[in-house]
């Protein structure tokens, strides 16, 4: 920079970088400078450069800069960490980016970056990344339901078969579709029996049956994850469901 430039100036240029970058034009110059902005920028507009790279979002451009947007994820401001940690998704040294994934998810006192931090994880290789995997896996059983319900949808898009955390997750999700001591939600029940069917398809089955026997929102959950039950039984079940009269039901058994 040939002058000193205010922060709030020098947020709006982060802002209209990001911008640009969400329509599409990027640059290794642009992303270059968001970076250093993430050192110049100081106060409540910090996150302003971390969501010009989160924007960019483009391996060609954020990789040589993996170390520092790592760094920033470790920022006292949440939002900062939040951005960097979609950041992080894009970068190719899979070792810090699964290092600083796992530091958020296990450990970040901020909801919202937890959740960001377990989205990046979509697609995670459960043999490269064991730790990344359990942490996931034990997310789905978090209190918080924002965190339970994203690490819940990001698990089927992981290969766990044959994995030793397979077992675990299986165990996880079951407890949730049996919600024992009323912990979860409906909407947590239902995505936790979609998760355990695309997950284990046919062994899946036996631990999705309760549902059957419950409420009118516990067997539109049971309707949606036959969908991804390969039996005759399933099929035959879902003929069955697609009889009843309550339209919720009926519609979820339909579309299954």
């Amino acid at each position: 920079r040939q002058r000193p430039v205010p922060d709030d100036v020098d947020g709006e240029i982060a802002l209209s970088i990001g911008r640009m970058a969400y329509r599409g034009v990027k640059s290794r110059e642009a992303t270059a400078f968001a970076v250093r902005l993430l050192d110049l920028v100081a106060g409540a507009g910090r996150w302003k450069p971390a969501y010009a790279l989160m924007r960019i979002g483009d391996r060609e451009f954020l990789d040589e800069h993996a170390s520092r947007i790592a760094a920033a994820a470790q920022d006292t401001n949440a939002d900062v960490r939040m951005y960097c940690a979609s950041a992080m998704t894009r970068v190719n040294d899979r070792r810090v980016a699964l290092l600083t994934l796992l530091n958020l998810v296990s450990s970040d006192p901020d909801w919202r970056v937890r959740v960001n931090a377990l989205k990046a994880l979509t697609g995670l290789d459960p043999l490269l990344a064991p730790e990344a995997t359990l942490a996931l896996i034990q997310a789905a059983d978090d209190s918080n339901r924002h965190i339970s319900l994203t690490a819940i949808s990001v698990l089927p898009s992981i290969r766990l078969t044959g994995t030793e955390q397979a077992r675990t997750a299986r165990a996880i999700l079951a407890g949730i579709v049996e919600n024992r001591a009323g912990r979860f939600s409906p909407h947590e029940q239902r995505e936790a029996a979609v998760a355990l069917a695309r997950l284990f398809g046919t062994d899946a089955y036996t631990e999705l049956r309760p549902l059957k026997g419950q409420g009118k929102t516990q067997r539109a959950a049971y309707a949606a994850a036959l969908a991804h039950v390969p039996l005759d039984e399933a099929r035959n079940e879902l003929m069955d469901l697609a009889r009843e009269n309550d339209p919720q039901l009926l519609a979820t058994a339909l579309e299954s």
